[in-house]
């Protein structure tokens, strides 16, 4: 009994024994295919003719095309898993070099194609139109804006009037946005380009209230108060009508503190004489009477 018990013993630890071999020679083959599969993916997706190796750039105006490319090649610099390049053209990640492009100050529209190992990234900019700023205060950062009235990026304060700066009343922190509607904001700026062009009176800065006035100041000195919703076409011709009088036909920029606007026909002149430093208020009423 003894000796058949050890029989059997011997026959089971053989079996045993040949199945952890076979066991371990099958997780060595596993363990060398994909060993081997690993060295064929990164040998393939290494290989020159399938990876990016130029970048194109074109577009814009002001920013700069080699710190574009270098923009993508950041990007471009990953893998996946460490395996599979982000240069591999089948899997380059298209959507993360757009959005790292389009995340750079002033760009507008970017647009990517690929073509063999080269990809073209083509963008249009934002365009400087005007400055948006928190306050009067020349040391105040600003933002600039687009002609929709966008503030797209951080810009200098520009003083000299190069681009009207645009304020409004408890204006917290400046960010990208759209900070103006469309429509008003494009209104706005024809009313400026028309009594620059036909009046000789430059504004240099808009402030916005919170009671809904506007105050423009003049190049020069003085100011010039409006109404958002009063029309510009109608605070024009009151504005043109009482600088054509003969009562205030002297007046430049300078010579008055401010000019206002916001009670339609009847217009208040608050002049200033450099000379005696004096002021004197005048009511004016335009000649476009209702």
């Amino acid at each position: 009994m003894f000796r058949r018990s050890t029989g059997r013993s011997r026959t089971r630890n053989r079996e045993g024994v040949t199945s952890v071999w076979i066991h371990v020679a099958y997780g060595l083959s596993a363990t060398l295919a994909v060993v081997l599969t690993a060295t064929t993916v990164w040998y393939v997706t290494h290989l020159p003719t399938f990876t990016i190796a130029a970048i194109d750039v074109t577009g814009g105006e002001t920013v700069s095309h080699d710190e574009v490319r270098r923009t993508v090649e950041e990007v471009l610099n990953g893998s996946y898993l460490k395996l599979i390049p982000y240069r591999f053209t089948a899997l380059y990640p298209e959507a993360d070099v757009a959005s790292a492009v389009q995340s750079m100050p002033r760009m507008k529209d970017v647009h990517l194609s690929r073509k063999g190992g080269t990809i073209t990234v083509a963008f249009t900019e934002y365009k400087p139109y005007a400055l948006w700023c928190a306050s009067p205060d020349e040391d105040e950062q600003c933002f600039f804006l687009d002609e929709t009235g966008y503030a797209f990026a951080p810009g200098p304060r520009l003083q000299g009037g190069a681009l009207v700066r645009h304020m409004q009343e408890g204006e917290g922190k400046l960010e990208v946005k759209h900070v103006f509607e469309t429509d008003s904001f494009r209104k706005t700026h024809a009313f400026l380009e028309t009594i620059k062009g036909r009046l000789g009176l430059r504004v240099t800065d808009v402030f916005y209230t919170n009671d809904g006035d506007v105050r423009l100041r003049v190049n020069g000195g003085g100011e010039l108060l409006v109404r958002k919703d009063v029309s510009y076409d109608e605070t024009y011709k009151n504005l043109e009508s009482v600088l054509a009088s003969e009562a205030f036909a002297h007046l430049t920029p300078g010579e008055f503190q401010y000019i206002d606007l916001r009670f339609g026909n009847k217009v208040f002149v608050n002049e200033e004489d450099p000379t005696l430093a004096t002021t004197s208020l005048t009511q004016a009423t335009s000649s476009t009477a209702e």
